[in-house]
């Protein structure tokens, strides 16, 4: 029994079939894994069929949003988590298996969505907010805004909203020579030496200023984050909400300390000092663990989310 037509509906020609105008005739054909079903029926549209199917056409609700007011349209790409998994597992999406697992399909309709209004210039201003966009850009403002209470003035803040702990290793000697230096061009608080003068601290505003000739230069990365009760694993701050609620500030290790080449610290001071001019996929630090790992603190990568 022929389900009815809802009023209130609004309808889309199904994306299992194709039309196709053979000599002025409309012609519906049904498709298998994307290649024409011959053995199934074909349809042919007469002239009211033709208008009707002519406006099958979902996307024309856009027209419809912006002609009753609504002064934009806000969009989320989907992604697959333990709350919805056991209703999106049985669905035919496309899992992308990135940071994390996002629904190829969203995004698609999203950008089809984005252009059709473009195209057309509806007037209906559509912000698509990709999980690549909230991940990171979301995630580095949160970082930026607890970092403040609890970074170093010889540490520094990446684009990423990680925090850069630049250091020198070497004995005494060499590391004090190295403090006189960096005490002509800046004042002690832009670096630090430790209690046994074996490692100095320092900013990337003094990298211009450092010698690696006879030291070795390391670098490390912390997560600043909020937490609701100390951990007493890392370094952290309290911060009082009232007179009865304080909340944590915890400088975490994003990753293990690394030791950098002459090369790494090369491109490192490349990026301190024109941070604009070193693209996410630099082809001379592809294959390079190290300089990867780098990357991963430092910059967000530009664009939408690579497909797997």
């Amino acid at each position: 029994m022929a389900s009815k037509a809802k009023l209130e509906a609004v309808y889309a020609a199904s994306e299992d079939v194709v039309a196709r105008e053979i000599e002025g005739e409309l012609i519906i054909i049904p498709i298998t894994n994307e290649v024409g079903n011959a053995e199934a029926e074909l349809y042919s549209l007469n002239e009211t069929g033709q208008a009707i199917w002519s406006k099958l056409d979902g996307k024309k609700k856009l027209k419809e949003m912006a002609e009753t007011g609504i002064s934009h349209l806000h969009l989320h790409q989907l992604r697959l988590t333990p709350f919805n998994y056991e209703k999106m597992k049985n669905r035919n999406y496309t899992f992308l298996h990135g940071e994390k697992v996002t629904v190829l399909e969203s995004e698609l309709t999203a950008l089809e969505l984005l252009r059709i209004s473009f195209e057309e210039k509806i007037p209906l201003p559509i912000n698509y907010c990709t999980f690549h966009y909230k991940h990171n850009f979301q995630g580095a403002a949160v970082r930026r805004r607890s970092a403040g209470h609890i970074i170093k003035n010889h540490e520094n803040l990446t684009e990423k909203g990680y925090i850069r702990s630049l250091s020198l290793v070497g004995n005494s000697e060499v590391l004090l020579d190295q403090a006189e230096r960096f005490g002509k061009v800046a004042g002690s608080g832009m670096w630090q030496l430790s209690g046994s003068r074996e490692r100095l601290y320092f900013s990337a505003s003094l990298i211009d200023s450092v010698s690696t000739s006879h030291a070795t230069l390391k670098v490390a990365y912390f997560e600043p984050r909020i937490l609701s009760a100390m951990t007493y694993r890392h370094a952290f701050v309290l911060l009082p909400l009232n007179k009865r609620k304080s909340v944590v500030v915890e400088k975490a290790a994003a990753c293990e300390e690394m030791e950098l080449s002459e090369d790494h610290f090369q491109r490192l001071k490349h990026l301190v000092c024109s941070p604009g001019n070193l693209a996410m996929d630099d082809p001379e630090g592809a294959g390079d663990p190290v300089w990867e790992k780098i990357m991963q603190f430092e910059m967000i990568r530009p664009g939408l989310q690579p497909y797997y």
